[in-house]
């Protein structure tokens, strides 16, 4: 196993570690109404905002379901009548979290969300906030637009769930072919998982390996991650 596999491996180790503290039950999740002209910037502050808002009973039990999350392709606007959301952006709406049993119906009326492949994105994205900045790094070689919605989403919700992203922030995000140059891999060093997320799983080019698909450093107040927004 090369050093950057191991480090691979030890990072998503520590995310089951983290994800698995605490009370809270399993088996539930988000699902998220897509519209085709939704924009990545939209979703990522769109993510932030549903996130920080989860109440504190919920937010365990979704953080220890791995923030699973549905993708429908649809218009929050048709739909909100018979299934109000619970928090909307611009061509999106989320709802949850809640038992997976619970999207039945809206995944009846509505298809699974897939969008173009690769997914077209620019080389930065910058979504403006107040004065802290949180950085993050996407791996885009090969990744479809359905996928990037899951990368980027477990990304940012589990980072507003441990109180490393909130409302109001600036998110840069740079966006390569693949996070594999020395400056990224750095972030993976064990010594800064308190402030750092990532986002790493089976790559689809070769399901034997891992793959880092994202990464998020964040700000901190007195080296600490800051608390999430009040719910």
């Amino acid at each position: 196993m090369s050093t950057v596999d191991q480090l691979l491996y030890a990072a998503a180790v520590r995310r089951l570690e983290t994800a698995s503290a605490g009370a809270g039950r399993h088996g539930v999740a988000v699902a998220v109404v897509v519209d085709d002209d939704f924009t990545p910037a939209s979703f990522v502050r769109g993510t932030v905002d549903f996130a920080v808002a989860v109440p504190h009973e919920e937010r365990a039990a979704w953080h220890r379901s791995f923030t699973r999350t549905v993708f429908l392709a649809g218009r929050p606007q048709s739909v909100r009548t018979r299934h109000p959301a619970r928090s909307e952006a611009a061509g999106l709406a989320w709802y949850g979290p809640a038992p997976i049993s619970a999207w039945k119906n809206l995944s009846r009326l509505l298809k699974a969300f897939h969008g173009p492949a690769p997914v077209d994105v620019p080389d930065t994205l910058l979504v403006p906030g107040g004065p802290r900045v949180v950085e993050a790094f996407v791996a885009v070689d090969a990744v479809s637009a359905r996928d990037y919605l899951v990368h980027v989403h477990h990304l940012f919700a589990e980072a507003a769930l441990r109180g490393l992203v909130r409302s109001g922030d600036t998110v840069r995000i740079t966006h390569r072919p693949d996070l594999d140059c020395s400056d990224v891999r750095a972030l993976l060093d064990p010594a800064r998982a308190g402030t750092v997320q990532t986002r790493i799983t089976h790559d689809d080019r070769d399901p034997d390996r891992l793959r880092l698909y994202a990464v998020l450093t964040s700000e901190v107040e007195r080296g600490q991650p800051c608390r999430p927004n009040a719910s």
